[in-house]
């Protein structure tokens, strides 16, 4: 699945991205690399199925070792334990890593990083964050407003996931939509930069 999901974004996916401002442009030159692809597959499904065994609540490793079920803290009648901290702590540094390595291979290929006021990038980001709001108003739960309302969210595990999920697919669509609307002109604009 993931071979096939490389493909299909390299394919229907990256040269709309790449029409985007800021965006280097398409390469026709490169071609998909199946063997490298596969590598990254094998590598990338093994890597995720090994972490979730030590950051997922139910995992067999979380199951036969009770360390994951101490609670470390108590925030706002909210238990937290070494197993919650592992997820969030695991998500919010991969997050951390993924946004150093995009800013170092942008500083990497010799442009400066750009501010990006166009429609398409507001467009995207907007889908970014849509689902969530609609989400949150759709509990109109007003245990979440407030302080401590961001850690109550975190404790529903299964609607976050599937919040993400939906955020992912909304943002691909804006993205493949807007390279799909970007023109010649807006794509070689001038950013503003510092």
């Amino acid at each position: 699945m993931a071979l096939g999901f490389a493909w299909l974004f390299h394919r229907l996916f990256l040269p709309r991205i790449l029409r985007l401002p800021g965006m280097p442009g398409p390469d026709a030159r490169r071609g998909f690399r199946w063997g490298w692809a596969y590598l990254g597959s094998v590598l990338g499904a093994g890597s995720h199925i090994l972490w979730d065994q030590l950051t997922h609540e139910g995992s067999r490793v979380q199951a036969h070792h009770p360390v994951f079920d101490k609670v470390v803290f108590v925030l706002r009648h909210e238990a937290y334990s070494v197993g919650q901290l592992a997820w969030l702590g695991s998500s919010f540094f991969g997050a951390v890593v993924l946004l150093g390595w995009l800013v170092w291979s942008y500083r990497r290929s010799g442009r400066r990083i750009s501010l990006l006021l166009s429609w398409q990038w507001a467009l995207i980001v907007s889908m970014f964050f849509a689902p969530v709001f609609l989400y949150l108003a759709w509990l109109d739960d007003p245990s979440l407003s407030g302080l401590g309302g961001a850690s109550r969210i975190f404790v529903r595990v299964t609607e976050v996931r599937y919040l993400v999920l939906v955020s992912a697919l909304t943002t691909s669509a804006a993205a493949w939509f807007c390279g799909r609307k970007t023109t010649k002109a807006e794509r070689g604009q001038v950013d503003l930069t510092d």
